[in-house]
């Protein structure tokens, strides 16, 4: 690392999560100069989640991103470089009121403290909702469900279902904006 130099470890390669997370970081140093001060640094590595591929609950997709921001700040880490944070980014399932909603969630660590922020959820219709119940990979089911190829790679479940008012990318946006609040606002969180 060099001086001047903020390494921020990714725990994705994944083209919307990045995007999400180069927007955010882009975002907050508009807002907020002294946030990360230095040149921004992304190191991003494709890890293991430790969850399914479709998270079944909050509780998975919670630990699924916090596995995978910790696990990539400590492979940073392990590669001599000292990351100033840890990201993690995971889409996930959860039942709620008889309804099975998508979720986005993320986790960031500084290596001592973390924080979650989720994005809000959006109900799945009936028919996509039934096939990822019975076991389907979400990404798999989606494809069917719209007739498309690949839709968590490009516009994602949340994009299609909201018609793009909110794509999967803008749904990570939210939830990493959420879980870096007590990073760039530690005053207002007591820190």
């Amino acid at each position: 690392m060099s001086a001047g130099e903020a390494i921020v470890a990714v725990g994705t390669t994944r083209g919307p999560k990045v995007r999400a997370v180069e927007r955010v970081l882009s975002e907050l140093r508009t807002r907020f100069p002294d946030f990360l001060p230095g040149v921004i640094r992304l190191e991003l590595r494709s890890v293991a989640s430790g969850v399914a591929s479709t998270p079944r609950s909050t509780e998975e997709t919670m630990r699924g991103a916090q596995t995978r921001a910790t696990s990539v700040y400590e492979a940073v880490l392990s590669e001599g470089l000292r990351p100033a944070l840890g990201i993690g980014l995971e889409g996930g399932v959860a039942r709620a009121a008889g309804v099975l909603f998508l979720e986005s969630w993320a986790y960031v660590t500084d290596g001592r403290h973390g924080y979650f922020g989720g994005s809000g959820a959006i109900p799945l219709p009936g028919e996509l909702a039934r096939e990822v119940e019975q076991g389907a990979d979400l990404a798999l089911a989606a494809d069917r469900y719209f007739g498309r190829q690949e839709v968590a790679a490009n516009e994602g479940t949340f994009g299609l279902l909201t018609k793009m008012m909110v794509s999967r990318e803008e749904a990570f946006v939210r939830s990493l904006l959420h879980a870096l609040a007590p990073f760039y606002n530690a005053r207002g969180y007591g820190l």
